[in-house]
């Protein structure tokens, strides 16, 4: 039989009504049924998938239900290594840094511990500033991804990790020699758009300097309030007594609810800068001024006029089809208008797409180049958006069958779609230089206790007081979980 199946290394018996369905940017599922050892099968478990010598699929078993009165049976869903990406987070904050090295500085170490590797790692486009606040693995790729629409991650078959550019993937060329079946080729425009509006919380502003706070001191005022919001410490903070400004050292600001023992104090996103109440209040002919960096609201507008004027061409009217996105946590402005720019690339052209069906292996990670003259393609690269993988009977033989969907790379998938929804939803929350962590671990420790143990108490006149107390037995071993 050209079709195995392994569950941890031991061939397992697989029923015909197998199928793997696979979706660029979405996690492939297998869903299969045996009736081999059943017991034995347990869920994280690893299961593979042969194609005579070739492997298929490689995933983890995320749900197992077994059945049947005669005979056990056992019916899994298993999900690929992608769902690696989805155990882990990571809590970083990544400035001036090339993907690739964030990937190997703060993703690397934590995929390790799952048994993942690195693979080809290519992708030298700079990260402005970038917040993952305890984000999945997942997601921090996607984010990067969402910088340039042309690159892809995955982690394949052999659990390495992959972030290359799809250029890079390898190419299958279908042409009139190929064998394949239900082939269509079709063009729409659903998720097309050419301008776009786009509205976030907050970016940074340009350094604001010598800013005058309100009110002017009146020996009773130890609130001052800025123009913007504050995004970070300021970088120097003045006061002037009358006649002369004067520096506060940096040491004397910390941070408000904080920090203790400081002479002023500042909050994210807040507008306010408090002089501690132990401290002498500025009198009256005072003033505070500041040099910083706010926020502000988020709103730009982006268009493709190329596209514009080609559409109003076609079509007469404006040629403008509109899109808003409402992104929340980019605080930088460079970045978000990295971001935006790809995504207006991306879906500012028609999406073409075809499907077919064949016995020949095909990649999910892959490449196509069609050259049909019958249905009027030529050269056409395209990149594979989804495979359903199952079982045929082809001339009394049981053969693997692919059905293939392709679409072409500008429009990839409708993958930034989904992307929206992570910004939207997931991304409401912005570290800070306000933020710490505090990391709490489980810890087991033997104690031995002796027979006797003494108690101090207090009876409210004096100190110390002894009780002696037996705690029965000699040489008590106490297992204490903290």
């Amino acid at each position: 039989m050209a079709i195995t199946c392994k569950i941890n290394g031991v061939e397992h018996g697989l029923r015909w009504d197998w199928q793997i369905q696979q979706r660029s940017y979405q996690r492939t599922t297998l869903t299969m049924n045996t009736m081999d050892d059943v017991l034995n099968i347990l869920i994280g478990q690893t299961v593979e998938i042969f194609d005579n010598s070739t492997k298929i699929f490689s995933g983890i078993i995320k749900t197992r239900n077994v059945f049947g009165e005669h005979k056990l049976e056992c019916n899994l869903e298993v999900h690929d290594n992608n769902s690696k990406a989805d155990k882990r987070r990571v809590n970083a904050v990544v400035t001036s840094m090339t993907v690739s090295t964030a990937i190997s500085t703060h993703i690397a170490p934590i995929l390790a511990e799952e048994g993942v590797t690195l693979g080809i790692i290519d992708c030298p486009i700079t990260i402005t500033r970038d917040v993952w606040r305890f984000y999945k693995i997942s997601e921090c790729l996607d984010r990067m991804k969402a910088l340039q629409p042309e690159y892809i991650w995955y982690i394949d078959i052999d659990n390495k990790l992959h972030f290359r550019p799809k250029s890079q993937l390898p190419t299958v060329t279908i042409d009139s020699s190929f064998l394949f079946t239900n082939f269509t080729y079709s063009q729409d425009m659903d998720n097309y758009f050419n301008s776009l509006y786009v509205l976030g919380n907050s970016v940074r502003t340009s350094l604001q300097t010598y800013e005058l706070l309100t009110p002017l001191a009146d020996g009773t005022t130890r609130t001052f309030v800025c123009r913007f919001p504050l995004s970070n410490e300021p970088v120097t903070l003045e006061t002037y007594n009358g006649s002369t400004w004067s520096t506060v050292p940096e040491t004397d600001i910390g941070i408000n609810g904080l920090d203790s023992g400081k002479k002023w104090y500042w909050s994210y996103n807040s507008n306010s800068l408090t002089q501690d109440s132990a401290e002498t209040v500025l009198p009256a002919g005072n003033a505070v001024r500041l040099h910083y960096y706010g926020l502000r609201p988020l709103v730009m507008k982006n268009e493709n006029l190329a596209e514009i004027s080609n559409r109003q061409a076609l079509e007469g009217g404006s040629g403008i089809y509109d899109q808003l996105q409402e992104i929340g946590g980019l605080d930088d402005l460079s970045q978000a208008t990295q971001y935006i720019s790809s995504v207006l690339g991306q879906y500012s052209e028609l999406c073409d797409q075809i499907s077919f069906t064949t016995l020949s292996f095909i990649d999910i990670y892959s490449n196509i180049v069609f050259n049909l003259p019958y249905y009027g393609i030529a050269n056409m690269k395209m990149l594979v958006d989804s495979v359903t993988i199952s079982q045929s009977v082809v001339e009394g033989v049981d053969r693997v069958r692919y059905q293939v969907k392709c679409i072409d790379s500008a429009t990839f998938g409708g993958w930034e779609s989904y992307f929206y929804d992570i910004i939207k939803n997931q991304r409401k929350f912005t570290l800070n230089e306000a933020d710490i962590l505090l990391e709490i671990k489980g810890v087991n420790e033997n104690i031995s206790i002796d027979t006797n143990i003494w108690l101090n108490a207090y009876d409210g006149t004096a100190l110390p007081q002894t009780l002696p107390f037996i705690l029965g037995g000699a040489n008590e071993e106490v297992i204490i979980n903290e």
